[in-house]
């Protein structure tokens, strides 16, 4: 296991400051308590979202998009591998997703222009609670995001307000991830969820406690991959690509995958809600005052609505071949 720094966001604005630095320099991943995010709030997510999971394949399936480059909607088991989008051939990763975004896009040229990023959502007739469960649980995350990436601001020494107009219409949505029991050990070069790295600022995870999460370790430059400890009512937080990219490279978008618990078969089955912030299409992606481009901050400046549209692209293209099941 990794002990990946854990930092209490009501500490002091200069100590949080400094111990996110500290953090997505070192791990590129944290984990954050005194968020103030309800505990009933992530509770009721996890209640709503196992009971969409619980129903038949074929009725899930009604949720499923018929244009596979559409992310929104359920995902099937199989249906996606995720190193492949990374150059890795792997099998189809053993996870079932519910992907869903802001619910109602208002009628403005930057939301008309930027359609693409606000597609509509695929809701399933049960749970009936699902929806509005979501749409508190997205603008929580949303509200959250912008008070780390305040502190982020400052660990720059840039304006707390710095990232403000950057992020006022973020591209965010929500993806809950399914990791079904296994009763035996997954196929060779097969995971719950293979080596990736985050395309927007930040990932807010939650989970239900099941260890699984890994991080690929760089620092000795062997890239071991080191089991992550849960933290009970924390948020794991990573850097996303675009975020790493306007430090400079400074802090770390770091590679990490979804595997079974250490130890041998049964393993139970684990869910995550993962929160994913980018900001808006608009925003300029370069290093930003006082950050000149270093190691793995290489790339010409661009939009960030240019940067997520080709490598979602990027992903759809590699997506695993596994035939999807009927619908009901």
């Amino acid at each position: 296991m990794i002990d990946v720094p854990l930092i209490d966001l009501t500490a002091g604005d200069d100590d949080v400051a400094t111990a996110i630095d500290d953090a997505l320099h070192r791990v590129g991943f944290m984990a954050v308590t005194g968020h103030g995010i309800d505990p009933a709030l992530v509770a009721a997510m996890f209640d709503a979202t196992d009971e969409f999971f619980a129903l038949p394949v074929a009725e899930k399936m009604l949720a499923a998009p018929t244009d596979a480059s559409n992310a929104r909607g359920y995902s099937y088991l199989g249906s996606t591998a995720q190193a492949n989008a990374h150059d890795e051939d792997t099998e189809p990763d053993l996870a079932e997703t519910f992907n869903a975004g802001l619910d109602e896009v208002p009628d403005t040229p930057y939301y008309r222009e930027a359609a693409a990023f606000f597609p509509p959502n695929l809701w399933p007739a049960r749970p009936e609670r699902l929806r509005t469960v979501w749409a508190r649980y997205l603008a929580a995350m949303q509200a959250l995001s912008g008070r780390i990436l305040s502190s982020m601001a400052t660990a720059l020494d840039l304006p707390a307000d710095h990232f403000t107009p950057l992020i006022d219409r973020p591209m965010a949505s929500i993806t809950v991830n399914r990791y079904p029991a296994l009763d035996h050990e997954p196929a060779p070069n097969q995971f719950r969820g293979g080596a990736h790295t985050d395309y927007g600022t930040i990932t807010l995870l939650a989970t239900d406690g099941v260890p699984g999460l890994q991080l690929r370790d760089d620092r000795d430059h062997h890239g071991e991959w080191v089991h992550v400890q849960p933290v009970p009512g924390a948020f794991h937080v990573n850097t996303g690509d675009m975020l790493s990219y306007w430090s400079g490279g400074h802090w770390k978008s770091t590679w990490h995958r979804v595997v079974t618990p250490p130890g041998p078969p049964p393993y139970p089955r684990r869910t995550s809600i993962a929160y994913f912030h980018s900001p808006n299409a608009d925003a300029l992606i370069e290093p930003l005052p006082g950050r000149s481009p270093g190691s793995g901050a290489d790339i010409e400046p661009v939009l960030a609505g240019q940067y997520l549209h080709d490598k979602i692209a990027r992903y759809h293209a590699a997506r695993a071949s596994t035939p999807p099941p009927a619908r009901a």
